[in-house]
């Protein structure tokens, strides 16, 4: 039925192309978009009249002009190239029209996606292959994270995913205790030497237990404060220079404001006596003058920048009455949310319903008042606060929240910024000086995989654990054989990047005619044994026949899309179509593959063609172009399909 009604659309009157005119033109062009869903394509019965009003244009050039008006652009049906310009971008002569002009597109889709899917396979392994070594060579990583470390010792990285629901439970074991952790990693031999000489990295480590003895049920909030004031590092007369005076200060003044509130029957008074203290002046007023009281007993002091000691009495003495029942109001606020909390989790341990939710709420707020007593002397006294040990603190509680709420990959964060201020607290003295090194140089380095450790245990389903993997995939370890051969000849990929010195003078930007961009490239590689280096790398002869890079470059874009529920959704529009004139593109390159086990390669030389330029995202639509030389250099993942012939060195 179709072809009758183009028949029938040529018969329509139409002029000569010296008397074309344009309103007999549109209605021609006008039926012909009725019969192909409301646009008109280019065919042979269209190019005629569009070659009146563009010139004689090949296809792509005519679609790129008629895109460029905005009138038309609505009506107008793009497709791949059509019968009357299909030896656009192939090079029929050198492998036969007829071959040349075979679809091979679903060959092409598989291959582009054998090799995306390789590449990312190759990485992952080459990530887990260092990660192994890693937790080897570093004692730190073998004591903060000691279940993930078995478990990579008995890892082979090639079968990763068969260990990887085990390596994930290790991950969430680790993270879970870390906290106990820490201070084991600063008593290793190299990091002793701190814990010997410095009180405040000991003090640091009792601090960081805090959450602990929250979870055990061993302390509430109060008597965690309590005991810190107690540790043996704040008992002695400190010098006004020492790194703990402040602290000291600090601690001190918190323990003193909580054991002010305490109550017989909860952790703090309720409420109820919160109120009738702060609405009495008088009530108040008393209450104050005896704390100020217990303040200039125990000597509380602090130190400022210019080395003054100024006592806490004094400053609570030139503090306003006012500011003072501020402080008590939200300690109110806070304590009865400790006291509440306490009252819950009584009650719910008595009926048997008591759930982590129900810890986890109550250690969240336990800390929460915790941190607001260590900042409880600013607002007496800002500029001597000991910001490093108080960050560091904060940090603390941090962790415990988010490994409770199960942020682990905050957490794992945290463990970080908790080692760096440990380091941090050394100070500058030059003995410290390489343990403190060490510290950072261990943070910058485990980085990487404290976060993929985290982000691997916050995932949900195999679609997180996959972008996961793909966030963290460095180029480490696989596609070796040539590297250790005497003779080895295969059939070859190379997925990577470009750099052109070819100009192509092609207005057609796309994978081949820019100076940057993607290649994707299948062909024969040859490896002699006099130039395989084992661990030093290989060159070789690598001889292109295909390259599919327009393809690869449009599936890496468009093969899924985000979803409004932070997914990924495939794409289901693919409308164009490939023949093998149109990848079949000729060349040869000397190819470096990198040492060690780096999947890496480095190329340099030339390829004729392809026809194939790219394939535009927005309408699945391919773009041809007329095959050209190209001079280029590439950095590419080496991929091998299978191997020909290898023939082994003797050992």
């Amino acid at each position: 039925m179709k072809k009758f009604l183009i028949a029938t659309l040529l018969m329509l009157p139409i002029c000569s192309v010296a008397q074309r005119i344009a309103y007999y033109d549109a209605l021609y062009l006008k039926k012909l978009a009725d019969i192909n869903g409301g646009k008109f394509p280019i065919i042979d019965e269209s190019r005629t009249v569009l070659k009146y009003y563009f010139g004689a244009l090949h296809d792509e050039p005519l679609r790129l002009a008629i895109d460029s008006n905005i009138f038309l652009k609505p009506y107008f049906k793009r497709s791949g190239v059509s019968a009357g310009d299909k030896n656009l971008g192939s090079i029929p002569n050198l492998i036969g029209g007829s071959l040349g002009s075979v679809d091979i597109t679903a060959i092409a889709n598989g291959l582009a996606t054998i090799m995306i899917k390789r590449a990312k396979q190759e990485l992952t392994v080459a990530f887990f292959d260092r990660f192994v070594k890693y937790s080897e060579k570093n004692p730190e990583f073998n004591t903060l994270f000691p279940v993930t470390t078995k478990n990579l010792t008995q890892l082979i990285t090639y079968k990763y995913p068969q260990m990887l629901p085990t390596l994930r439970d290790g991950f969430y074991e680790d993270l879970k205790q870390i906290s106990l952790h820490i201070d084991d990693m600063i008593d290793l031999p190299k990091y002793r030497i701190l814990l010997n000489d410095l009180p405040q990295i000991r003090m640091a480590i009792h601090t960081l237990r805090i959450a602990n003895d929250l979870e055990t049920g061993a302390s509430n909030a109060a008597d965690v404060i309590k005991q810190l004031a107690s540790f043996r590092e704040l008992d002695a007369v400190l010098p006004a220079n020492s790194p703990l005076f402040n602290i000291k200060g600090a601690i001190k003044t918190a323990a003193l404001f909580s054991e002010s509130i305490r109550s017989d029957d909860n952790v703090w008074i309720g409420g109820d006596e919160f109120k009738k203290l702060l609405s009495n002046d008088t009530l108040f007023s008393i209450y104050l003058g005896l704390t100020r009281q217990l303040a200039k007993t125990q000597d509380i002091s602090f130190v400022d920048k210019g080395g003054v000691i100024t006592q806490l009495y004094k400053l609570i003495d030139s503090s306003s009455f006012f500011m003072n029942q501020q402080m008590l109001q939200e300690l109110s606020s806070l304590g009865g949310k400790v006291n509440h909390s306490v009252a819950d989790i009584n009650l719910k341990k008595n009926n048997g319903h008591l759930s982590n939710e129900d810890y986890y709420n109550y250690i969240n707020v336990s800390l929460d008042v915790i941190d607001y007593f260590f900042r409880i002397t600013k607002p007496y006294r800002s500029d001597v606060l000991p910001d490093t040990y108080l960050q560091l603190a904060r940090d603390g509680n941090s962790l415990y929240r988010d490994i409770y709420t199960t942020h682990y990959t905050q957490g794992a964060n945290d463990v970080l910024n908790i080692l760096s201020g440990i380091a941090a607290l050394t100070g500058e003295a030059k003995s410290y000086k390489n343990a403190k090194d060490s510290i950072n140089k261990f943070v910058e380095k485990v980085k990487p995989y404290a976060l993929f450790m985290g982000n691997m245990v916050d995932a949900k389903g195999e679609e997180e654990v996959s972008a996961v993997l793909e966030n963290v995939i460095l180029p480490v370890g696989s596609s070796s054989i040539k590297k250790f051969t005497k003779n080895n000849l295969s059939v070859q990929s190379y997925l990577g990047a470009y750099m052109s010195s070819s100009n192509s003078g092609n207005a057609i930007k796309g994978t081949w005619s820019d100076k940057f961009g993607v290649t994707a490239t299948i062909g024969i590689s040859y490896t002699p044994g006099c130039l395989s280096w084992g661990n030093r790398g290989a060159v070789s002869i690598y001889g292109v026949i295909l390259d599919i890079s327009a393809i690869v470059d449009y599936k890496l874009k468009t093969d899924s899309v985000p979803t409004a529920s932070g997914g990924n959704a495939p794409v289901i529009k693919k409308n164009y179509q490939v023949q093998l004139g149109q990848i079949f593109s000729p060349g040869v390159y000397l190819t470096y593959g990198f040492f060690a086990k780096l999947p890496l390669s480095i190329g340099f030389g030339g390829q004729y063609g392809p026809g194939l330029s790219k394939i535009k995202t927005d309408e699945s639509v391919a773009v041809m172009t007329n095959p050209s030389w190209r001079w280029n250099l590439f950095l590419a993942v080496d991929l091998p399909f299978f191997t020909l012939l290898n023939t082994s060195k003797n050992k």
